[in-house]
């Protein structure tokens, strides 16, 4: 009679965590898909100007690197760069993943039906076919903040960072 009660209890409790699991699955999906739906960055090419940028440095200093390798190293260089930008570790997704912890299963299921409105579809996609103004403006205020600081830190008589 033990025995069987035992057997019991553990069936029970590998459904449980088999239940558990697909429910954590789906839930998992359903973050996806808000992700992706919310704009996950896209992949990078490996003719972007950002893998150029990028391999400028090492092409210079490898100038009898045959093109095939270059291309390989390209395509390699734009998944690492993907990774970075929307992979399950990059910054994007782990906000989104933080900040969907706390919601429940409807209202993740709620939230991928809103941003599924067609408003919302429109802006997104007029967001993106505009991403060159990020792209094109990023840099030079970067370098901007770079001298903003470097003026308050010698209004306060402090030695500027870099140039």
């Amino acid at each position: 009679m033990h025995r069987q009660s035992l057997k019991a209890a553990l069936l029970c409790s590998a459904f449980l965590a088999f239940a558990t699991a697909a429910s954590a699955s789906a839930r998992d999906e359903l973050i996806d898909q808000i992700i992706d739906t919310a704009g996950r960055p896209a992949a990078v090419s490996a003719d972007s100007e950002n893998v150029t940028k990028t391999l400028a440095a090492a092409r210079a200093a490898n100038p009898s690197v045959d093109q095939s390798t270059w291309e390989q190293v390209r395509r390699e260089t734009a998944a690492a760069l993907t990774s970075i930008n929307s992979g399950s570790e990059s910054p994007f997704v782990l906000q989104y993943q933080a900040a969907l912890a706390q919601f429940s299963d409807l209202e993740l299921q709620n939230l991928l039906e809103a941003l599924r409105n067609p408003l919302l579809v429109k802006l997104r996609e007029a967001l993106r076919s505009n991403a060159n103004i990020y792209k094109k403006t990023f840099m030079p205020n970067v370098l901007r903040i770079n001298s903003d600081v470097n003026q308050i830190l010698q209004n306060h008589s402090l030695k500027p960072t870099g140039p």
